[in-house]
């Protein structure tokens, strides 16, 4: 054991010599080989990996989805903002200047106010008034826990 020679990463990896070149007339049919199957992997990855290109163009309104929140009952979305430009098919530059990931960003349905819909008016030809919604015949009393409480005052 005190006479062993240390085999260490360095001692191992000897740069080759010039004959080891000599005895492989194939390698470049070798790293061709490895070009191929490199790119056939890389074919097989880009079919099953694939991103979805969102939905968002420019000039649409999109609320951006707030990093951190203060409380739990601060508002999870900013108020919306119009797409300026788009770099990238994900990259999406915003009316403020900021420039976020489609990730973080959500489609703004613009909600028009609705006035209240009024009931229809009666129909004229049979003459009757619109029929009252029915209401349940079931009784309804107190829980029977409510009936034998009793606030006793102290004389």
């Amino acid at each position: 054991m005190i006479s062993r020679q240390f085999r260490l990463p360095l001692s191992v990896l000897q740069p080759p010599s010039e004959s080891s070149f000599q005895d492989t007339p194939h390698l470049e049919d070798v790293s061709s080989t490895v070009q191929r199957k490199q790119a056939q992997m890389k074919k097989y990855f880009d079919q099953r990996q694939t991103t979805a290109v969102p939905a968002l163009s420019p000039g649409q309104l999109v609320r951006v989805k707030n990093p951190v929140r203060r409380h739990k009952m601060a508002p999870a979305f900013s108020t919306p903002l119009r797409v300026t430009r788009r770099d990238a098919p994900a990259t999406l530059h915003l009316e403020d200047g900021s420039c976020w990931n489609a990730s973080h960003l959500v489609s703004a349905e613009v909600s028009v106010p609705c006035s209240k819909k009024s009931a229809p008016p009666p129909d004229e030809s049979t003459g009757s008034d619109p029929v009252p919604p029915r209401r349940s015949g079931r009784s309804t009393r107190r829980p029977a826990q409510h009936s034998d409480f009793h606030v006793h005052y102290k004389s």
